[in-house]
């Protein structure tokens, strides 16, 4: 799944981030991934959480909303992962 900058809706801190995963209990697959995005992340880059409620792309139901972080880096988006309760565990 790629991200599209329109989708983006603020720029986050890990500890806001993960305060608000906290809530949710997230499975240790999926904060696996988490921490995995985290160590990809270069000086520099930005930590944004998106939303979208449109279909990101060929193959995925149009219903499927999604809601997660992005790692934006020199004003792209590079890597992002869903939110564990909208779409799994996958880091993308």
């Amino acid at each position: 799944m790629q991200v599209p900058s329109r989708w983006l809706v603020g720029r986050k801190r890990t500890a806001e981030a993960e305060e608000a995963l906290a809530e949710g209990e997230p499975s240790d697959l999926w904060l696996q991934s988490w921490w995995s995005l985290l160590d990809r992340m270069e000086p520099g880059d930005q930590l944004w959480e998106f939303k979208a409620d449109e279909c990101p792309g060929p193959g995925e139901p149009v219903d499927m909303p999604h809601a997660g972080y992005a790692v934006v880096r020199a004003g792209r988006v590079v890597d992002a992962i869903d939110v564990p309760w909208m779409g799994g565990p996958a880091p993308h």
